[in-house]
């Protein structure tokens, strides 16, 4: 297999594909809905993050505090606002109902995908576009974040498109005006980052750009980054609350912005080592089963000697500073995983597109079979697993155990879907089989304190 890989040759260049965008677009808006809303829980909250939102809204609504977050008085100055504002005003138009509570970091899930197609699919092309976007909303750790309280899928998504506009704008060259958009876009979605938690997203764009710009010899397109009237318009959303709070709180400046950060960073301990491990897993369980596909990737690439270009330079540098952060900042870990996921299925998307292309079929079926029994092993060790830890009942061993051989059985059909149907064909199978797993999953408390 690798002297079959060894005769390709990896780019991120490639061939656009005769597909509709606008149609792709809404078939993956039509799956969104499906997969997100049609599992939204109508329980009561039943976790600490989930609970700790709630009490924020309800606080700055009872105490018309709307400055800074507070509980029972104190205030918490390391917490940035934006969730809790929105969560707030759905509280105040519907009242503490679940499920429209819930309903804010769907549509922000939902919203953020749709952009980060658009965006890929003007650096590569629909096909890419539309694969990558699958992987990333099967992914074990976007699903449950998208459906539960909380300030990391938010975070996430305005982080990852201002990165996606910086590769679009270093690396991609005839895209008509829209450096010019991108650059703005790039200003603001970052601002509001800041709002959303915190200076880390700001910290993850300037550091991945920083080693692309180590490891290219091109610097001449960093200056198309600058946008004087994005850098305005930012300013004016973050200015006015960071002024505020700090006049309202002397001290806020040293905690929101130093202190919380230089507390949570390590750089010599036996945590960093884990971290990179846990990393590595997480890259494969995340994006489960192409994340298998990717470390195998990404090993053949640099071992052969491929041509690596700057779009492929950017991706890596933009897994590199998530690999850093993620390792020497212990704070917002989850949020910095699933920024870090992004590019990985980018790259897997592309890879997979590349061997289609050039009619290696054979190869990406081969790859496709070894993952689809990978994924039957881990699926029977999980249950195991699971039934060993979770003290379970007979009854609901049983159905739990049952479930876990249906899904299987999908996953098992993978390597034949591709055969039949091609890459859309096994998308949507995609899709099945993690929505299957996904709503198991979650719908039994047993099994939420695993992820």
């Amino acid at each position: 297999m690798a002297d079959l890989f060894n005769q390709q040759s990896f780019r991120l260049s490639t061939p656009s594909y005769n597909s509709n965008p606008l149609k792709d677009g809404k078939l993956l808006l039509a799956i969104m809905l499906g997969l997100m809303v049609a599992n939204l829980d109508p329980v009561a909250f039943s976790n600490s993050i989930e609970s700790t939102i709630i009490e924020f809204s309800h606080s700055m609504l009872t105490n018309r505090d709307f400055l800074t977050p507070q509980l029972n008085g104190i205030y918490f100055l390391d917490q940035a606002p934006l969730v809790i504002w929105f969560e707030a005003g759905i509280l105040a138009l519907f009242g503490e109902t679940p499920w429209v509570l819930r309903l804010f970091p769907v549509c922000i899930s939902i919203a953020g995908v749709l952009a980060i197609y658009y965006l890929t699919y003007l650096h590569q092309s629909a096909k890419v576009a539309w694969i990558s976007s699958i992987i990333l909303i099967c992914s074990p750790l976007f699903f449950i974040l998208s459906h539960v309280v909380n300030i990391e899928i938010t975070f996430s998504i305005l982080v990852i498109i201002p990165l996606l506009c910086a590769w679009l704008l270093l690396t991609k060259n005839n895209i008509g005006n829209l450096p010019a958009y991108l650059s703005i876009a790039m200003y603001i979605l970052i601002a509001l980052s800041v709002l959303a938690n915190g200076i880390i997203g700001l910290i993850y764009l300037l550091l991945t750009i920083s080693i692309y710009t180590l490891i290219n010899s091109d610097q001449n397109q960093l200056r198309r980054l600058w946008s004087p009237i994005g850098l305005v318009i930012g300013l004016v959303i973050i200015l006015p609350w960071l002024v505020l709070s700090q006049l309202a709180h002397p001290g806020f400046y040293k905690e929101f912005l130093f202190i919380q950060y230089l507390d949570n960073l390590v750089f010599a301990d036996l945590s960093v080592l884990g971290s990179i491990f846990l990393c590595m897993a997480a890259f494969i369980v995340s994006i489960f089963p192409w994340g298998v596909m990717f470390i195998y990737n990404a090993t053949n690439l640099f071992n052969n000697g491929h041509p690596i270009d700057n779009s492929t330079k950017f991706l890596f540098s933009w897994i590199c500073a998530g690999v850093l952060i993620f390792c020497h900042l212990q704070l917002h870990e989850l949020a910095i995983l699933l920024i870090t996921i992004m590019p990985s299925t980018i790259i897997t998307a592309t890879m997979i597109e590349s061997l289609e292309l050039q009619e290696s079929k054979k190869v990406l079926s081969i790859l496709i079979k070894n993952i689809t029994r990978l994924a039957v092993l881990l699926a029977i060790a999980f249950c195991v697993f699971v039934v060993l830890q979770a003290s379970l009942t007979i009854l609901e061993t049983s159905m739990f155990i049952a479930c876990m051989i249906v899904g299987i059985a999908i996953a098992c059909s993978y390597n034949n879907t591709y055969k039949k149907y091609g890459i859309y064909g096994l998308s949507i199978r995609m899709v099945v089989y993690n929505l299957f797993m996904l709503t198991v999953i979650t719908k039994y408390k047993h099994f939420v304190w695993l992820f």
